[in-house]
């Protein structure tokens, strides 16, 4: 698949679709990756696991800035959840309530 058409699409589209019906994120993404690899090298799912680790994630993984975007974004989710477990996301969402 060297031209480009309008099949193109097919894995945005679905992983937007997975995305919103899952409300997970990670799942759609996954699953566009993997769909849109697929189509690439050929429709054996067994291979294309491997060529999406070995060729696309661990390369990406790997590079010090992704790696160093991937441990900030962790540390500011850790902090939301804490926010969240120790009350203050209910205090913030009653803060911004209209009053009367």
């Amino acid at each position: 698949m060297s031209e480009t058409d309008i099949s193109s699409l097919i894995p945005i589209v679905l992983a937007l679709a997975l995305s919103l019906y899952t409300g997970n994120v990670i799942v759609g993404l996954f699953t566009g990756v993997f769909v849109g690899v697929l189509m690439l090298n050929g429709p054996n799912p067994l291979a294309g696991v491997g060529i999406m680790v070995k060729q696309h994630l661990v390369p990406e993984l790997t590079d010090s800035y992704n790696a160093g975007v991937l441990i900030l974004l962790a540390f500011i989710g850790g902090f939301v959840e804490l926010v969240e477990h120790s009350g203050g996301g209910s205090s913030i969402r009653s803060f911004h309530q209209p009053l009367g």
